[in-house]
């Protein structure tokens, strides 16, 4: 847990030797403003927690790699403009909390390629214009929270 370390600009890549890493929590690491490529080699990482990191802007497309994640909360990343593309590949992700990121544009089309995406939260994603078709794919999708996207 390295919640609220407020200074906390980068994280080492050797974190992605950390096999067993389980859950990630970087809540409010408001000087944070990127992950590793090494973070999508912690196959057990199943939760990771960014809540409120304001200054990160990008997300590696190796995070797609993490097999068991399941749950990854960004909300209130007021910076975040983008999801790269190899989040598709999250097979086992079942929660992706975009809430109140006031940056995000859109959303990469291989979101629908998550299987297991069970709950969708864009709350208050003022500038989220469309959502990609795709999205239908996500047979066990149950949860789509919209509420206050003014775009």
């Amino acid at each position: 847990n390295l919640a609220h370390c407020k200074a906390l600009t980068a994280l080492p890549a050797g974190l992605g030797q950390c096999a067993t890493l389980h859950t990630l929590n970087l809540g409010d690491c408001d000087a944070l403003t990127s992950l590793p490529a090494e973070l999508g080699q912690c196959a057990a990482l199943h939760t990771l927690g960014l809540t409120c990191c304001v200054a990160l802007k990008t997300l590696p497309a190796e995070l797609g790699q993490c097999a068991d994640l399941h749950t990854l909360n960004l909300a209130h990343c007021k910076a975040l403009t983008a999801l790269p593309a190899g989040l598709g590949q999250c097979a086992t992700l079942h929660t992706l909390n975009l809430g109140d990121c006031d940056a995000l544009t859109s959303l990469p089309a291989e979101l629908g390629q998550c299987a297991a995406l069970h709950t969708l939260g864009l709350t208050c994603c003022v500038a989220l214009k469309t959502l990609p078709a795709e999205l239908g794919q996500c047979a066990d999708l149950h949860t789509l929270n919209l509420a206050h996207c003014k775009a």
